[in-house]
C-alpha cells in the first residue's frame, strides 16, 4: 500500500495514492500475455490486439449510477493524449468543462487508484516527480485491450464518475449494430473521415452543480413522473433547470457539433494559430466551445499549409499595404520632426488625409490637424504600436521593419496583421481578438450572405468578452464599451480596406478582403520571405 500519513487526532492512517505507472512499450506492437478479462456483462471480444497510436478506438462512456442511464460512444485515435481524452468525454457529455478533473487508473472502484495529474494539479504545487501529467499520456498507453476501462471523475464537489471502457478497437471498431435510431441518426451524419466521431449516446447531460448522481437520479425520476418520486420546493427547482430539460432526452446534432470543436477532433491546429489565440482558448473556459466553432468556421491553414499571406492577389496586398505607405513614404531618412505638441506636421496630415482618399467633404475641417483628423491619427500610432515607426526626441524615424516594409508590401501586410489585435490595454486586444475571431469566422460564407451574418457574428463575439474575466465592478462590460476597445483593431482593418468605411472613417460592413486579413492575424506568423507584391501607382518614394 506504499507509506500512510498519520490523520490529525485519531489513530486512523489515509493510504498515500501511489503513481500510476504505464505498461512497458514492447508490447505496443503485439499481442500482451496474461489471463482475459472476465465480464458477465462484456460487449466486447478480448482478441488479444495491443493498441497503438494509429489504432481507431471506440470508447463507451457511462455515467456511474445514473437512472436513467446517460451514455456516450465515441471513437478517437489512440494516439490522443489524455487531456484532449478528457475534452472529448466533456464535449460528448455536454458538461461545461469549468470544475475540475481527473483519470482514475483501472476504473471507479478503488478511490486510492492512482491518478494522472492536471494542470491544475501543476498550478497548485504539485511536482512531477509526485506522478504522470495527462498531457504527456496517450489513450492506447492506458486502454491497450478491449475490455480495459479508465475512470475518470468530474467536479470534484458533486462528484460525477465515469467508466470508460475500450469496447473495440482496429478494423472492428467500426462495425457498428444495425436497428438502433440514435446509432443511425450519429452514423448519417458523421463524417467518416474525422478524427472523433459520435457512435451512440442515451441521456440528458445532468446539469452542472445540481448536487451530484443521487440527488439527479431522484429530480430524474420526478421530471418523468414516477410513483412517489417527489422533490422539495418544486417551483425553485423547475426555474433553476434549463428550460424544458428532460432526463431522457438526448441531443446528437449539438453533441457531435461540441466534439467537432474540440482539439482533439483535428478541427483546429494549436501550433498553426497566433501564441495569443492558443492563449485565448486556454483561458476561456467553458466558452472554449464557442470560440473552437468560430476558428472551424474560418478554416485556417494548418501547419506545413500555404501561410494566407501567401493566398492573397497582387492587388489585394497593394490595397492592403497602401495606408501604411502612405504614411511610410512621409518619413525621409534622416527622420520627419513633430510640431510641439507632437503631432504630425499639417502639410504631412493634409496629404495622407487626400491620399487616404476623404475629400473635402468630410467633417473634419481643412483636414491638416492631426489631433482633428482621426484616422490619420489612429494610423500614425498603430504604425508606431506595429514598429514601423518609431518617436524619440520630437521626431518619427523609419524602424529597419518598416524600411524593410517599404520594400516588400506583402512582408509589409504580414507584419502589421501579426500585430494584430491592437490596443494598448490587455482587455483592448482582448476585444480586438474576438473581433477578428468574428470577422474570419465568415470567410466561409457567400459574398451575399455576408452582410446577413455579420452582425450576428459580431454581437456573439462581443458576448463572450466576459469569458475572459473582465467585468464593469460587479456587472459584465456593455456591449457599447466593448465595441470601443475593439475600434484600434477595426481601424487598422478598415484602413487596410477589410471594411466599407463611411466619410467619417468608420468601419461598416466586411469586404472581401477583411475575412483574409483576419484569417492571417490569427494564424502564426508567416515565415519571412522575400515574396513582393509591386509598389502601388503613383506612390511617393
Amino acid at each position: 500500500m506504499g507509506k500512510v500519513i498519520p490523520f490529525p487526532n485519531s489513530g486512523f492512517t489515509w493510504p498515500v495514492r501511489p503513481n500510476w505507472v504505464l505498461p512497458a512499450d514492447d508490447g505496443i506492437a503485439g499481442a500482451v500475455d496474461g489471463d482475459n478479462i472476465e465480464d458477465d456483462d462484456a460487449d466486447w471480444v478480448d482478441d488479444g490486439q495491443v493498441c497503438g497510436p494509429d489504432t481507431p478506438m471506440r470508447l463507451y462512456i457511462d455515467l456511474v449510477d445514473a437512472k436513467p442511464r446517460v451514455s456516450r460512444e465515441v471513437m478517437v485515435p489512440g494516439d490522443l493524449t489524455m487531456d484532449q481524452v478528457h475534452e472529448v468525454i466533456v464535449a460528448a457529455m455536454g458538461w461545461q468543462d469549468y470544475h475540475l478533473h481527473a483519470f482514475i487508473q483501472g476504473g471507479v472502484d478503488n478511490p486510492t487508484a492512482p491518478r494522472l495529474l492536471t494542470k491544475a494539479d501543476v498550478a497548485e504545487g504539485a511536482e512531477a516527480a509526485e506522478g504522470l501529467l495527462e498531457s504527456d499520456v496517450r489513450l492506447f498507453q492506458v486502454l491497450r485491450r478491449n475490455g480495459d476501462e479508465v475512470g475518470h471523475e468530474y467536479d470534484f464537489g458533486d462528484g460525477w464518475l465515469h467508466l470508460v471502457r475500450l469496447i473495440a478497437s482496429g478494423d472492428e471498431a467500426d462495425a457498428i449494430p444495425p436497428g438502433d435510431p440514435v446509432w443511425a441518426v450519429a452514423s448519417r451524419d458523421a463524417d467518416p473521415t474525422a478524427r472523433v466521431r459520435l457512435i451512440d449516446g442515451h441521456g440528458a447531460c445532468p446539469p452542472e452543480d445540481i448536487g451530484g448522481i443521487h440527488y439527479y437520479n431522484e429530480v430524474a425520476a420526478w421530471l418523468r413522473g414516477d410513483r412517489g418520486a417527489s422533490v422539495d420546493d418544486p417551483e425553485a427547482l423547475l426555474t433553476w433547470l434549463p428550460e424544458g430539460f428532460d432526463p431522457r432526452e438526448f441531443d446528437v446534432a449539438e453533441a457531435q457539433g461540441r466534439l467537432a470543436a474540440t482539439q482533439a477532433a483535428g478541427g483546429i491546429d494549436p501550433g498553426a494559430l497566433s501564441e495569443r489565440m492558443r492563449d485565448a482558448l486556454d483561458r476561456v473556459g467553458p466558452a472554449r466551445r464557442e470560440l473552437a466553432g468560430m476558428l472551424i468556421e474560418a478554416a485556417l491553414p494548418r501547419r506545413g499549409e500555404r501561410h494566407v499571406i501567401d493566398e492573397l492577389s497582387v492587388v489585394e496586398v497593394v490595397r492592403a499595404a497602401r495606408p501604411w505607405l502612405i504614411l511610410l513614404d512621409e518619413i525621409p531618412s534622416t527622420g520627419l520632426k513633430l510640431t510641439a505638441a507632437g503631432y504630425l506636421p499639417p502639410a504631412v496630415v493634409s496629404r495622407v488625409f487626400g491620399a487616404l482618399g476623404f475629400g473635402p467633404d468630410a467633417v473634419w475641417g481643412k483636414g491638416n490637424r492631426e489631433d482633428n483628423v482621426r484616422p490619420v491619427l489612429d494610423l500614425r500610432e498603430a504604425a508606431i504600436s506595429i514598429g514601423l515607426l518609431r518617436k524619440s526626441r520630437g521626431q518619427l524615424h523609419l524602424t529597419a521593419e518598416g524600411r524593410a516594409g517599404q520594400a516588400d508590401p506583402r512582408r509589409l501586410v504580414a507584419r502589421v496583421v501579426s500585430r494584430l489585435p491592437l490596443g494598448s490595454r490587455d482587455y483592448d486586444r482582448d476585444a480586438g481578438l474576438l473581433a477578428l475571431l468574428a470577422l474570419a469566422s465568415v470567410a466561409t460564407y457567400p459574398p451575399d450572405v455576408v452582410p446577413l451574418v455579420w452582425p450576428t457574428r459580431l454581437r456573439e463575439a462581443i458576448e463572450l468578452f466576459g469569458a475572459f474575466g473582465w467585468r464593469q465592478g460587479y456587472d459584465p462590460v456593455p456591449e457599447w464599451l466593448v465595441r470601443r476597445m475593439m475600434q484600434p483593431t477595426f481601424a487598422a482593418l478598415t484602413r487596410m480596406d477589410g471594411f466599407e468605411s463611411d466619410r467619417y472613417g468608420d468601419y461598416g460592413m466586411p469586404s472581401m478582403l477583411g475575412p483574409a486579413l483576419a484569417r492571417a492575424a490569427l494564424s502564426a506568423p508567416r515565415p519571412g520571405r522575400a515574396s513582393r507584391a509591386p509598389r502601388s501607382p503613383g506612390s511617393r518614394s
